[in-house]
């Protein structure tokens, strides 16, 4: 295991809510809740970051979009109706669907180059399995978030660096 940043360059703003941390991108990846075989893991918490967006714009854009509570869409509709049926056969009426309606949500969009995350793990690994991903965070398929490039890199952090520069004076004074 070694510590190393994964970047993601972006080609398109992103929209990100919450951390984004890297061990949940791998677990929404390999659809799975566990991660130690590829991540460092000691009592329970995984040695990585949440996503941080390298040099953002100072301005966040809004993105509108329109979601539909239809009841094709919502399946909650038909128990809420159930109750007032006298067949198994659930039909759902004009107005109740009239009354599910659409709904917009809007989302802040991030204009940036690129999102890191910081971690311990199995870097080759972890690169090969994000490397088809295409895109991260909120609304992808509507264009935001699209992955341009993959990269990893290894570092040693200054307090890394500090115990081994410890380490090499104390055996010089053995």
């Amino acid at each position: 295991m070694e510590t190393f940043t994964l970047r993601a360059q972006l080609t398109t703003p992103i929209i990100k809510q919450g951390y984004m941390t890297l061990d949940a991108v791998l677990m929404s990846i390999l659809g799975r809740g566990d991660v130690t075989d590829l991540l460092h893991c000691y009592d329970e918490l995984y040695f990585a970051s949440a996503g941080f967006l390298v040099a953002p714009t100072p301005d966040k854009t809004k993105a509108s979009f329109v979601s539909s509570l239809r009841p094709q869409h919502t399946p909650e509709w038909l128990d809420v109706i159930k109750t007032n049926t006298k067949s198994d056969d659930l039909q759902i009426g004009l107005a109740r669907q009239r009354e599910g309606g659409n709904i917009t949500n809007s989302y802040s969009a991030q204009v940036t180059p690129a999102i890191e995350w910081y971690a311990t793990g199995h870097m080759h690994d972890i690169l090969d399995i994000v490397k088809d991903v295409f895109a991260i965070g909120k609304r992808r398929t509507s264009g935001y978030g699209e992955v341009k490039l993959w990269e990893a890199a290894r570092w040693v952090s200054r307090y890394a660096r500090c115990d081994l520069c410890q380490s090499r004076q104390e055996a010089a004074h053995q």
